[in-house]
């Protein structure tokens, strides 16, 4: 009997696995082709210069650059150093800015927990402390994407003359706190337990804002295109001695997964936005949402 019950579950975990499965391999999909009609322009333009130079030394065979197999080598090392670094460059701000938002998940749940446990809040407190903590995350969201934040969908006053939202609601949640300890509701050592938690709150926003204000210098973005342009001008000449027109193909494959790479990198080195490749930040947000719910018992409220 005992096995009849545990059949079921095991169907559906294995369900559940196998979606999760195809949901994983779609987006690694997805990130792979990135955009295709954002790399047509390009990719259009560069195949045809390459056809044209490939059947061009097709009818003129005396005409052959000296040496291809060691020119081909050393681009193909330069190319490979400089997009190794780019990609390992901006995976490591895309990784301290996911590293960031996680620490606000957590801190947003410890800080809700501990406050919980501390304190005996009132119906008006709970809505009060729940409603702070999930616009905190959000006008987070909106400070970095340059995007409005809306008081009236958060419930918040407005705050005229004030350009950090974050900051100024930060103020507010440490003066909601800070009337728990003035009222005698917590002791001085439970006060500098949840302030120490909400400090941490603004140690996030300052991460952030140090990732967004500091992108890559536009010379070395630019020093990039340069380089992938110049070895993909010489790709056909380099691959036509050996491949004729097969090199039409790979040259295709290389442009192609070459723009298609240095376009995802740039994605990656500004993770706040709203590309493929970007923060899922809408989701974080909502998790902050739910979770900061269930621990104030709001789950089934509004």
């Amino acid at each position: 009997m005992e096995h009849q019950h545990l059949q079921p579950n095991i169907s559906a975990n294995s369900r559940e696995d196998d979606r999760s499965f195809s949901h994983a391999l779609h987006r690694w999909a997805m990130h792979v082709v990135v955009k295709p009609q954002a790399l047509i322009p390009a990719v259009s333009c560069l195949m045809i210069y390459a056809v044209l130079v490939i059947h061009f030394l097709h009818e003129h065979p005396g005409i052959r650059i000296s040496e291809p197999n060691e020119i081909l080598s050393m681009s193909s090392l330069a190319i490979g150093l400089i997009m190794g670094f780019r990609t390992q460059s901006s995976y490591d701000r895309w990784w301290e800015g996911r590293r960031l938002w996680g620490d606000l998940v957590n801190k947003t749940r410890n800080f809700s927990v501990k406050l919980c446990e501390f304190v005996s809040l009132n119906e008006s407190h709970k809505l009060r402390f729940a409603r702070l903590l999930r616009e905190f995350s959000l006008s987070l969201k909106h400070h970095l994407r340059d995007t409005r934040y809306d008081f009236d969908a958060g419930g918040l006053e407005a705050i005229e003359h004030s350009d950090h939202i974050p900051l100024h609601i930060a103020t507010l949640l440490h003066r909601e706190t800070e009337d728990l300890l003035d009222n005698e509701h917590i002791s001085e050592t439970k006060f500098w337990i949840l302030n120490d938690e909400l400090s941490g709150f603004l140690d996030v926003v300052g991460g952030c804002e140090r990732l967004k204000s500091s992108p890559v210098s536009a010379w070395f973005r630019v020093g990039i295109w340069l380089w992938l342009l110049f070895y993909y001008l010489m790709l056909p000449y380099l691959l036509s001695p050996h491949f004729g027109y097969w090199s039409i193909p790979i040259v295709l494959l290389a442009v192609y997964f070459g723009i298609a790479l240095e376009l995802t990198v740039e994605q990656l080195h500004e993770p706040f936005g709203r590309e493929l490749n970007d923060l899922p930040l809408d989701t974080i947000t909502d998790n902050i949402r739910k979770s900061i719910d269930q621990i104030f018992g709001l789950s089934n409220r509004k």
